[in-house]
């Protein structure tokens, strides 16, 4: 019998990978140190105000927000690398929480598509299939002469290890599904999971509706933030989208 993860994930890469894709983007920041770093986030509508739903060290120091036309610039001043953008989008506010690694930025203006409020979802099942999207370190492609880089969107797919108030434990195997170039392939995960920090963990909800013959209808639900993983013991975390929703209300 075929594992049900990899189905529902085969199924997941062909119907929802593109639309889902569409609320990344990338929270270029720098660590303590002054190091140039790729985070990632979630474009999030409340209340008509465009938020970016992301892990909150992805924010401290020097966020940009980037969502086409990467590049790298060397500080004048530290000669250390940074990521830019010839398009930067305009940072309104910032705030994270005072004891979980979650925190919003609010942008001037959505670039893609956002999710909305009755897309945050806090009903999560244990050993349920969901999906992490993100721009993996590991897979970013340079270009030296040209000072570019290509940040991969990538999208995994894997199950709740255990659910928690404050967290949601994720399973990281060494080998599983993911998508490359489109397709859904059985190979190795992304050597880390770097750069998903801040990345959205996803479900979708299929129901069937009666009253309108049949129907189905689709629903992508944000159930949490990713922030943290465990090399030896194969495991990431995310903080449960409502510590983010909590936070953002105090500044509505």
């Amino acid at each position: 019998m075929a594992d049900q993860t990899a189905v529902d994930f085969a199924d997941f890469v062909k119907k929802h990978t593109s639309a889902l894709k569409k609320y990344a983007v990338v929270v270029a920041h720098e660590n303590s140190n002054g190091d140039g770093q790729v985070g990632s986030g979630v474009l999030v509508n409340i209340n008509q105000r465009h938020f970016i739903a992301t892990a909150a060290h992805c924010i401290k120091h020097e966020p940009v927000v980037v969502h086409n036309e990467f590049f790298t610039e060397k500080h004048k001043g530290t000669g250390k690398i940074r990521i830019g953008t010839d398009k930067p989008i305009r940072i309104l506010n910032r705030g994270w929480h005072p004891k979980l690694d979650i925190g919003f930025l609010e942008i001037s203006a959505s670039p893609s598509l956002e999710i909305t409020e009755d897309q945050l979802g806090s009903k999560v099942i244990l050993g349920g299939c969901v999906h992490v999207i993100g721009y993996p370190v590991c897979m970013i492609e340079e270009f030296p002469a040209q000072k570019r880089l290509n940040l991969n969107k990538v999208p995994i797919g894997t199950n709740i290890l255990e659910i928690a108030d404050t967290f949601l434990k994720l399973d990281y195997p060494r080998e599983g599904k993911h998508a490359e170039g489109g397709e859904w392939v059985s190979g190795p995960f992304p050597t880390t999971p770097h750069g998903f920090s801040g990345g959205g963990c996803f479900g979708v909800n299929r129901t069937i509706r009666t009253s309108l013959q049949g129907l189905e209808i689709i629903e992508y639900k944000l159930l949490g933030i990713q922030y943290e993983w465990h090399e030896g013991e194969r495991w990431i975390k995310a903080v449960p989208i409502k510590h983010w929703l909590d936070l953002v209300k105090q500044v509505l």
